[in-house]
């Protein structure tokens, strides 16, 4: 690790005043104990919880790390079947497909921000070169590591199985050819696998056994290999690959055994441990404030299974601007945004846009958003005087949803039937009531509600765009 380069990086870091005094030291001291591997992909989750950080706060750091080139950002499609990260890009943009095909499970995987997008931070190549211990030639450990993520846990039975299919791992370098030995079993399948290009070629044996040796030639350009199947007798085969590309060819030999994998995924099933997903990164304020650092594509259209927004409005604003004069509302106006900011902010949520004197905020859990609106119906609470005539008061509607993330004036919004039922819940409401759809309210979000001195009561209301009635909840102080 090139010490001098980290510690102007450091330096510069200190001069963001938004950062807590004192974590860009502690931080600092903890990086050159950090693995190689845990530095290639960092999962801020699992750091926070290590060491005891303030995850918004690290989030915070580590987004304006990547501000100054101490780290990169990376987006991760993992597979939820097996782990593996073969699609990694730079940027949100890269995502914009919305479906992959993962060779290791043979499917394609149509994924969501909130479950299958992992987020993770890597220590810029030009603060220390990590590449030869992380080398996935170096051993199947390595590649596995290289391949699939940290926070798809297999279970431990898993790998002998693993290890007794695995034919030999190899290296191609550009125009050349290697040769796989293989003695083929009758009636079996075997694969080759290159996850750089997401494409794999098979060989399927019949019954018969080949009198002579057979030879399989087959080629990988720079899209994946040429032909995806062989057909051949059982016996001695010599499979040459000749890579035709201009990239080095990491390829895996496999047997394939499918019932048998199954047999110990049913048995030890995997799990996924927790980890920053891209709908947790789109949700955080300063990554909203940063983002003119990448470049959202036109046509970006991303899918987030579960979302849960938020729209409010000031009850008493407009009385206000005429007794008041507009110097006086407006500052008052500006300062219920900066609380309703801070609001969102400390609860894990991102305000996405302001209208009139409204706001639009999302959040990765109703449990989130409804602690958010409870703190934010105190807050304008704060603003008034005691004995005035003219009172302000917030009105909050929050809905649960699927939702669509995409590029709206060059800046991330959400679209879909969930946020305009958000926005048709909160008219609803009056001064001081945060009103709720079912699929915010549940046994966790209503001891929120107990605790914080709530009733909640059913209501049924036709709102637009939905034929019949739908249940909501109309939560107030007692």
């Amino acid at each position: 690790m090139l010490t001098d380069t980290l510690q102007r990086k450091l330096k510069a870091l200190e001069h963001y005043p938004q950062l807590p005094a004192g974590l860009v030291q502690r931080f600092g001291e903890l990086l050159p104990q950090l693995s190689p591997w845990q530095l290639l992909r960092l999962n801020p989750l699992q750091l926070a919880q290590d060491y005891n950080f303030d995850l918004s706060s690290l989030l915070d750091l580590l987004l304006y790390s990547t501000r100054i080139g101490l780290f990169d950002l990376n987006w991760t499609v993992v597979c939820l079947g097996c782990g593996s990260t073969e699609y990694t890009y730079g940027s949100i943009n890269g995502l914009k497909e919305g479906h992959a095909f993962c060779p290791v499970c043979n499917q394609d995987v149509d994924f969501s921000l909130d479950r299958q997008v992992e987020v993770t931070f890597s220590l810029h190549p030009g603060i220390a070169d990590f590449s030869e211990q992380v080398n996935p030639l170096a051993s199947l450990e390595n590649y596995y590591r290289s391949y699939f993520s940290a926070s798809m846990k297999h279970a431990p039975e898993l790998l002998p199985l693993m290890q007794s299919l695995c034919l030999g791992l190899y290296w191609v370098e550009p125009n050349e050819r290697v040769a796989l030995p293989l003695q083929a079993e009758p009636n079996s399948l075997y694969r080759v696998l290159n996850l750089q290009s997401h494409s794999q070629f098979w060989l399927k044996t019949g019954s018969e056994l080949a009198a002579l040796p057979v030879v399989v030639d087959t080629d990988i350009s720079e899209q994946g290999f040429v032909e995806n199947e062989r057909q051949l007798p059982a016996g001695e085969v010599s499979l040459r690959i000749h890579n035709c590309s201009a990239t080095t060819r990491i390829l895996t030999f496999w047997k394939y055994d499918f019932e048998a994998m199954l047999a110990v995924l049913q048995s030890h099933p995997s799990q996924l441990l927790p980890f920053l997903s891209a709908q947790m990164l789109l949700n955080h304020q300063t990554f909203r404030e940063l983002y003119k650092m990448q470049q959202l594509d036109p046509d970006l259209r991303l899918s987030i299974g579960s979302q849960t927004v938020m729209f409010t409005d000031l009850k008493g604003s407009t009385a206000m601007y005429e007794q008041t004069g507009d110097y006086q509302a407006y500052a008052l106006v500006q300062r219920h945004f900066d609380l309703l900011t801070a609001c969102t902010r400390r609860h894990a949520g991102s305000v996405v846009k302001t209208i009139g004197d409204a706001i639009m905020a999302t959040f990765s859990s109703p449990a989130d958003g409804l602690r958010a609106a409870l703190e934010m119906v105190a807050d304008i609470d704060t603003l008034n005087q005691p004995g005035a005539e003219l009172q302000l008061g917030l009105k909050v509607g929050l809905h649960t949803g699927p939702v669509l993330a995409v590029n709206a004036n060059e800046r991330l919004d959400f679209f879909g039937q969930t946020v305009n039922l958000a926005a048709r819940i909160q008219g609803l409401a009056e001064a001081g009531e945060i009103w709720v759809s079912e699929t915010v309210l549940n046994p966790s979000t209503e001891a929120i509600l107990t605790e914080a001195g709530y009733r909640f009561e059913a209501r049924s209301a036709f709102l637009k765009g939905i034929s019949q009635a739908m249940p909501v909840w109309r939560c107030q102080r007692d």
